[in-house]
């Protein structure tokens, strides 16, 4: 009765548009092994039922194959570009629906007890995860780092996969990196990782790509949160950018502004851009009391 879906349905004596039915959850849950028909099941949900049905498939953590490692972690991970990274407005303190992904990767990772065949394991998996955000993703599932990894290998094992990824991210090409569907974190969360000059070439290393309208437009729509106090509004944490990007980025929000492609994006990006303009010029949102 708690669960705000079967509330509804107990309500209304109907299945709503976003629900999946029990016998839906069921055959996702006897496909996790099986690549093709898993594949199949998860494209053919919209985003709204994907969210739900990922939300289920906690109630059958019991019923996870060890061999759902290989298969699923990898095409739910490459599912999540699909899912809002935001929770519901209309749920106090609830999980985003990128979210509940994470914690369905995470429960099928440690079906395996064992860390050095765990780790083996992610040679695979990761090569089928399409995205570099899928790689963070699962990196720090499975790695040491505080209050993120679940310390599911060894901490040596994990260092070597983070080396790998940062390895990838400084020889990644621009059009990649406007193709991951959480740029920001996926930048930030990494440079966070090195210390001192390390971290110093790394981020300067990361300059290029702001010659490109498409990266920067992609960065603002990664690091653009909404924050809720009666009404939303949007904001940047925008030190933090600055702290990757230096004062270049002030120069690439403006160029981006200026640029042809404003005339073709939506609304909302157009007042994200709008937004990191006032932040780059020294402008803040007053603080709430």
């Amino acid at each position: 009765v708690a669960s705000e879906e079967v509330f509804r349905i107990y309500l209304q004596s109907t299945l709503d548009d976003g629900a999946v039915p029990s016998t839906e959850i069921r055959e996702i849950v006897d496909a996790l092994t099986h690549e093709e028909r898993l594949q199949a099941l998860l494209g053919n949900l919209d985003e709204r039922r994907l969210e739900t049905a990922l939300g289920r498939l906690e109630d059958f953590e019991q019923d996870f194959p060890l061999d759902a490692v290989d298969v699923a972690v990898p095409l739910i991970v490459n599912q999540m570009r699909r899912l809002s990274p935001h929770s519901h407005a209309s749920i106090v303190l609830g999980m985003s629906p990128r979210f509940k992904a994470h914690r369905i990767v995470y429960r099928l990772l440690r079906k395996d007890q064992d860390p050095e065949r765990l780790a083996d394991r992610m040679a695979e998996v990761l090569e089928n995860i399409h995205t570099l955000s899928g790689w963070q993703c699962v990196i720090e599932i499975i790695g040491h780092r505080e209050s993120i990894g679940h310390k599911l290998i060894s901490e040596d094992r994990a260092s070597d996969f983070e080396s790998q990824l940062l390895e990838k991210l400084q020889s990644a090409a621009t059009q990649t990196l406007e193709n991951e569907w959480n740029l920001y974190a996926l930048l930030l969360r990494t440079s966070n990782w090195l210390e001192g000059n390390t971290k110093e070439q790394f981020t300067t290393s990361l300059h290029v790509h702001l010659e490109k309208d498409e990266f920067v437009l992609r960065l603002l729509r990664t690091a653009v949160t909404p924050v809720s106090n009666g009404h939303v509004e949007m904001r940047f944490h925008w030190e933090t950018l600055v702290g990757i990007f230096g004062d270049d980025l002030v120069g690439a929000v403006e160029k981006l502004a200026q640029s042809s492609l404003m005339d073709e994006l939506s609304a909302d990006d157009q007042s994200t851009v709008k937004i990191a303009q006032e932040y780059a010029s020294g402008e803040r949102p007053a603080e709430w009391s």
